[in-house]
């Protein structure tokens, strides 16, 4: 008789999460840093809205800090700006924590981006965080990082949240993650968790000017590829601004874990969001693409609404349209906080929504396709294109194709590559970039027209 096979049951991801979360919140001591954050004057509290335990520096702060908790984002008009200076660009956001943590006490080494696509993995098609360039081999211990510690403007794709981008001022389809990784092999301990706080401390305290008051370190549990760990996200006026993994445990099909081996930081934070915090603009499209959006504004005889769009900005966050209940009662709360009408609100933000959409996908298209990737029907390249020719559709019903035309619209890449240049330096030469675009437009076209043909034939 042949043996019958036992199944096993998996928790899942979120499972595992769940299971861990109530232990680590009632044993702080345990999984967190907390002699360090008692040291550098924080107190642990609940937050009255969500009911996450954090660490503040003054009882002011009475919720955690989370956008959804603080209901807006409070730095917008009040930045971090030092005396004497008028805007800190998106290179010198790079180049400013690029400093700190090179000069840190452990310092860290500074490593170039590795391509988006992610040709040493079979899983996925693109990076879309920054351990993604040392998963598996480094984590794992098979293979040595290029640098340890180690920091790295990483570019990266996502491609979840397109209905967010230009508007909520944090997303995008592809942006710059600024990581802090750290690989503590056995008998080679570099740092971990106390040492990753007094660092990201450091910089936003000295470098980033933000008083210790405005900063809040929120626990949590991070699960994933099979490890579990305590993980901070710390926020300043509303914003997140960095998450620190802690890979500290492996995890088994049932929940339970062991401590692992290797232990290894992950910490990930978006540049963009650290001129925009600075500056204080009413949105980080805005300093994320300078140049190309003059350009846009320029060729298309654009003006922005800098009023509106000044009272709009720190209610943003309130449109994360996987969280918005009611969008129509939301846009309406927005109009009354700036004393306008719904219409005349959307009237102002929805055609520089769309640019910033188009410079947003943009980017990514350069990046990507740079990178090796061609858009196709399937897989990653199907991102590509899906996004390449939403683009395309967005300049179409502008009418903005008329005024740029394909020659114009190339040159909106000339115009990322300006803005990237301070952080990547100068872009290689690609001399067939222009001619895939060009082909993926008249493929476009030919499909457009194709199916408004068919569409026009059944309604006959």
């Amino acid at each position: 008789m042949d043996e019958q096979e036992e199944t096993v049951q998996c928790l899942t991801t979120k499972e595992i999460k769940a299971l861990a979360q109530p232990e680590f919140a009632a044993n702080p001591d345990k999984f967190y840093p907390t002699e360090t954050f008692r040291k550098l004057g924080f107190h642990r509290a609940e937050c009255p809205k969500c009911k996450c335990h954090f660490w503040r520096h003054t009882e002011k702060k009475v919720t955690c800090g989370d956008s959804n908790c603080e209901g807006k984002y409070s730095f917008i008009g009040n930045g971090f700006l030092k005396e004497g200076q008028e805007k800190v660009t998106f290179a010198e956001a790079w180049q400013g924590f690029k400093q700190s943590m090179t000069t840190a006490k452990v310092p860290c080494n500074a490593i170039e981006r590795y391509p988006i696509v992610a040709r040493w993995r079979n899983d996925v098609d693109f990076v879309a965080a920054g351990i993604f360039c040392f998963q598996p081999y480094c984590v794992t211990g098979e293979l040595d990082p290029p640098a340890n510690p180690l920091i790295c403007p990483q570019f990266c794709a996502r491609f979840n949240d397109l209905d967010n981008i230009g508007i909520t001022g944090r997303h995008y389809s592809g942006f710059i993650m600024l990581g802090i990784q750290v690989f503590n092999y056995p008998g080679d301990y570099k740092f971990f968790k106390d040492e990753c706080i007094e660092f990201n401390f450091r910089w936003l305290t000295e470098t980033l000017n933000i008083p210790a008051d405005e900063i809040t370190f929120i626990e949590d549990v991070w699960v994933g590829g099979g490890n579990l760990g305590p993980s901070i996200e710390y926020f300043v006026r509303g914003l997140e601004v960095g998450n620190m993994v802690f890979m500290q445990y492996k995890t088994f099909h049932d929940g339970s874990r062991e401590e692992l081996d290797i232990k290894v930081i992950d910490t990930g934070i978006g540049l963009e969001r650290i001129s925009w915090l600075v500056n204080g603009t009413y949105t980080s499209y805005q300093d994320t693409f300078a140049n190309a959006l003059e350009y846009m504004l320029g060729k298309l005889n654009m003006e922005i609404d800098k009023k509106i769009w000044e009272g709009f900005g720190p209610y943003s966050c309130t449109l994360n349209i996987d969280e918005v209940e009611d969008i129509d009662k939301t846009w309406e709360q927005i109009a009354s906080q700036i004393g306008e009408t719904p219409d005349k609100v959307k009237e102002a933000i929805q055609p520089i929504k769309e640019l910033f959409i188009i410079l947003d996908h943009t980017r990514t298209i350069l990046i990507t396709i740079s990178d090796g990737a061609l858009p196709s029907n399937v897989g990653g390249g199907g991102n590509v294109r899906n996004i390449l020719r939403r683009v395309f559709s967005i300049m179409k019903k502008n009418g903005w194709w008329d005024t740029l035309g394909m020659e114009g619209f190339l040159e909106i890449f000339e115009k990322h590559k300006i803005d990237l240049e301070g952080i990547y330096g100068k872009f290689p030469e690609y001399k067939s970039f222009g001619e895939i675009i060009q082909i993926e437009f008249d493929r476009w076209k030919y499909s457009d027209d194709e199916s408004v043909k068919k569409l026009e034939k059944i309604i006959k």
